[in-house]
């Protein structure tokens, strides 16, 4: 059995109220992100870094109570998925698009899965507002598992709302998990960019063959699997590239700054065959874990996201189960069922799913290392939990040395999580390092900073700064490792304070970071909340259940 350390200084952790705040206002600035830098979401968000940091120099908040404060909160999560766009047509809502809040929210219900995304939307706010209620009657019986089961449908609709996203990432992730069931090495792979393509010329100049490429914004309309396809050029597609043909299909004249300028191509080219192809990407910047879900996901669904969906409502059920053990008892009902329940109804959660963005795979390896640390037992098991946990995702390493400094863990847990990690590393190693090191890893260290990055670093770019000096990336690693020190020295040293300091390390990463975006905010609250959960007593001054109002481990 895994014991605290006895020799071990006890310090104060924040309560859980104060917690709760630190997710209030993370949760708000990041639902104001619509997929670009916003002016909301920012402020609010740099105001939960800072209160992440105060709550680790005086841990103590005399606000609501956890229960009501985290029963506000879930209300208005619920809320927001009934009145905001979900999914896809929330990138409407970007200000090149022109679209409003209505026009999108609309186009959202022109669809049968959109409509009913939507009711059952209303149905869960009635039954989140029954919360509100100490005695909540008869419906106090179903209205968790109820649910629990809109969320699991509102996660399958907007799958079917979108069987296959234009976006990267589902694309990618289809491609290598059926690879991978085919021997293909997903590291070693092109994959069809939904952002672009190009045609391709073949020209003759002055008596010698050459080629050049013409990129377009749009994506070609070619069958699945096809990468090219031969056409000829009309003379008004030839004009929206900028430049004029001859009835020999000689160029003629070119106009300046256009993309047949950008290409090389010059008056007195000979066209000859010209191809149509789809932009290519060849990065999968995601660790060899998530490929093996791929693989699976792909077998058993033939969809990718199907494993995200399992994984997303098993990290809401870990969670209960952590909450329901440091807060045993019919007091602490009520407050365990609103933790999962505000993690399920996040307003980013089904955004999430139907991209296939692959932090489920964090979330739910992160509840289970958290329920095996919390109970003590199994140094084996907990050990295996921590290396699928530190495999997941390129930045849960971070937590590393909040991991270390917790408690003295026997050898076997360390064996085990380095066996696990070298397991689903080793394979993809073996194949091609190279190649897995080169889309894992040094992909993400060359890539230049995203203004759509609710971020610092999105903040530069929008404000027409470029933060491509090497010097302010030498500056950002020194925070970065000083911001990492920090919250390790101010950890206190139980399961409650190790996820709180993660939570604020990662705010304050992906706040330093050239890409902040949806998937790592849904990480951070998760974790937040998983840090309610682990909070001992957390339940203490909740209102106790009725006796009309069973707790569901009744």
């Amino acid at each position: 059995m895994t014991r605290p350390d006895p020799n071990a200084r006890v310090e104060a952790a924040p309560s859980a109220s104060a917690i709760l705040l630190v997710l209030l206002l993370y949760v708000a600035g990041t639902t104001c992100n619509w997929g670009f830098l916003s002016w909301w979401g920012l402020p609010l968000v740099l105001g939960a870094a800072a209160l992440a940091f105060w709550f680790h120099v005086r841990p103590r908040w005399n606000g609501p109570t956890p229960e009501a404060l985290l029963t506000g909160i879930f209300i208005a999560c619920v809320a927001a998925n009934c009145w905001l766009p979900t999914g896809h047509d929330q990138v409407h809502l970007r200000p090149e698009q022109g679209w409003t809040w209505a026009q999108a929210l609309a186009s959202e219900m022109l669809t049968p899965p959109g409509i009913a995304i939507k009711v059952l939307a209303g149905a869960a706010l009635l039954l989140a507002v029954s919360y509100l209620s100490r005695s909540a009657g008869w419906i106090a019986r179903p209205r968790f598992a109820a649910l629990i089961l809109i969320a699991i449908a509102a996660r399958m609709l907007i799958m079917i709302s979108t069987p296959s996203p234009e976006v990267d990432v589902f694309i990618s992730q289809t491609a290598g998990g059926k690879g991978l069931s085919e021997g293909k090495n997903v590291y070693q792979m092109k994959f069809p960019s939904p952002y672009g393509s190009k045609f391709v010329f073949e020209i003759v100049r002055g008596g010698r063959k050459s080629s050049a490429e013409v990129a377009l914004d749009e994506r070609p309309d070619l069958a699945p699997g096809a990468h090219f396809e031969e056409t000829e050029i009309a003379p008004e597609s030839a004009a929206r590239l900028g430049y004029s043909l001859s009835p020999d299909r000689h160029v003629t004249a070119i106009i300046a700054r256009s993309r047949a300028e950008a290409a090389g191509l010059k008056p007195g080219d000979l066209i000859g065959k010209v191809v149509l192809k789809p932009g290519e990407f060849t990065h999968f910047g995601y660790p060899p874990s998530v490929v093996y879900c791929n693989c699976v996901s792909w077998l058993l669904f033939k969809d990718v996201r199907a494993v995200w969906v399992i994984f997303d409502v098993l990290a809401a059920l870990l969670m209960y189960a952590l909450a329901r053990r440091c807060n045993p008892g019919e007091k602490g009902a009520r407050l365990c069922q609103l933790l999962p329940l505000t993690f399920l109804f996040l307003p980013r959660s089904l955004f999430l799913i139907e991209q296939s963005w692959t932090e489920p795979l964090v979330v739910v390896s992160m509840g289970a290392f958290a329920l095996a640390a919390e109970s003590g037992r199994w140094p084996a098991l907990t050990g295996g939990l921590l290396g699928l946990w530190l495999s997941s995702k390129q930045y849960v390493v971070l937590a590393i040395p909040m991991v270390l400094k917790l408690r003295r863990w026997r050898p076997a847990t360390w064996v085990c999580a380095i066996a696990v990690g070298l397991a689903l590393v080793l394979p993809f190693a073996i194949w091609d390092f190279r190649a897995m090191m080169e889309n894992v890893l040094y992909f993400f260290l060359k890539s230049n900073a995203r203004g759509d990055a609710l971020s610092l670093y999105g903040l530069a770019v929008a404000l027409g700064v470029s933060p491509s000096a090497g010097w302010i990336g030498a500056v950002v690693a020194c925070l970065w490792i000083g911001g990492l020190a920090w919250f390790t020295w101010k950890m206190p040293r139980n399961l409650a304070g190790m996820l709180f300091a993660a939570a604020g390390m990662w705010i304050f990463f992906f706040l330093l970071g050239k890409q902040a975006f949806t998937n790592y905010f849904y990480s951070v609250a998760f974790t937040l909340l998983l840090a309610v959960a682990a909070t001992p007593g957390a339940a203490e001054n909740s209102t106790p259940v009725k006796p009309d109002e069973p707790s569901p481990a009744g």
